[in-house]
């Protein structure tokens, strides 16, 4: 509507006048005989018996795997009430709903990258390589750690690679997180502070030569990765299309450790971390929780899908927040659903 008028172009074209229609023909006696005995069979007629195969109740048990119930009435939402298949998928489809005891992860994540952590003793580390940038962005996230030489007290500054940007500069030459920067343009930066460090960085003209060391002994970081995630009111859902795929992240760059994030992808989680960095409005989706000993984790379980070939193990986190929901994180991967679950748990208490 606009201006006391009707916009035709959203409700079509108004009818134009038509010649009145003939008289439609009255039916013959025999006609209408016909049709009132077809209605009588109609009304007569019982509906028709199910075939061979077919169930009114499109359960797919077979889906449903080997799940044990949880203990707790809480936990055990999924087996109440059986007539209720089509209320639990429309649970298992909400997860837009917040009642999963989540918050807007920006409100709570903070950069972590000068954290000021020991670096041990200083000692040998492992390859050295030299990397040569010509942009003036290098996609990489730097932390300071203090290091203490063996046999001294004395405290120096290091400047290390928290975080490396998928498709930048930094992942595009083979820069490993860990590594610890030696020189830039021939500097040492060992003797300079993490701030001076830093400097050189920003104002130097490019190109700008960096010789890094990698670290001697450097191990997968399994504080994020990829996991299959839902949250709803049945538990593990039904169908695996159901799971959504989605980046973790426990603590991390932009989150005390014991702030569970789940990211739309691993380029969102780092769009995020460089959005802080630069001081700029967060624009990505983040769903966070900041786990307390009030959150109550099942153990792993497993469930069989019949459109999969291996079992997906996952585990339930339960809110202190939500009324009914619960968070489930799953793998096809035992070592990786394992990893995640080791680091939930820690902060959380068994059910």
């Amino acid at each position: 509507f606009g201006g006391g008028g009707f916009d035709f172009g959203a409700f079509g074209a108004p009818p134009q006048a038509q010649a009145p229609a003939p008289p439609a023909k009255k039916p013959s006696g025999d006609r209408l005989k016909k049709k009132r005995s077809g209605r009588k069979a109609d009304r007569a007629a019982p509906p028709p018996p199910p075939s061979d195969g077919e169930e009114e109740d499109d359960d797919d048990d077979g889906d449903r795997g080997a799940d044990e119930p949880y203990s707790s009435e809480r936990f055990d939402s999924s087996r109440r009430g059986g007539g209720r298949r089509g209320q639990e998928d429309d649970e298992d489809d909400d997860d837009d709903d917040d009642d999963d005891g989540s918050f807007d992860g920006a409100g709570e994540l903070e950069l972590q990258g000068d954290g000021h952590r020991g670096g041990g003793g200083g000692g040998s580390g492992g390859r050295e390589y030299e990397v040569v940038f010509h942009e003036a962005k290098l996609g990489m996230l730097l932390e300071r750690r203090d290091e203490w030489k063996p046999g001294s007290e004395k405290r120096f500054e290091t400047t290390t690679v928290k975080m490396v940007v998928e498709g930048q500069a930094a992942a595009a030459r083979g820069v490993t997180v860990g590594s610890k920067i030696l020189t830039i343009n021939g500097q040492n930066c060992l003797r300079k502070t993490y701030q001076e460090t830093l400097e050189l960085v920003k104002t130097l003209p490019r190109p700008i030569f960096v010789v890094l060391e990698a670290p001697r002994d450097q191990e997968d970081d399994t504080t994020q990765g990829w996991c299959l995630y839902k949250s709803s009111v049945a538990g593990a859902p039904r169908a695996y299309e159901k799971w959504k795929r989605r980046y973790y992240v426990v603590g991390g760059a932009v989150a005390r450790p014991n702030v569970l994030q789940i990211y739309e992808s691993k380029t969102s989680y780092e769009q995020v971390v460089v959005s802080m960095f630069q001081q700029k409005k967060i624009t990505q989706r983040v769903k966070a929780w900041k786990l307390t000993r009030k959150f109550k984790i099942s153990g792993i379980k497993s469930k069989v899908y019949r459109t999969r070939a291996t079992p997906v193990k996952y585990f339930a986190l339960k809110s202190p927040k939500s009324r009914m929901k619960q968070i489930c994180f799953a793998s096809e991967n035992m070592a990786g659903i394992q990893a995640l679950y080791a680091h939930t748990k820690r902060f959380c208490s068994s059910k």
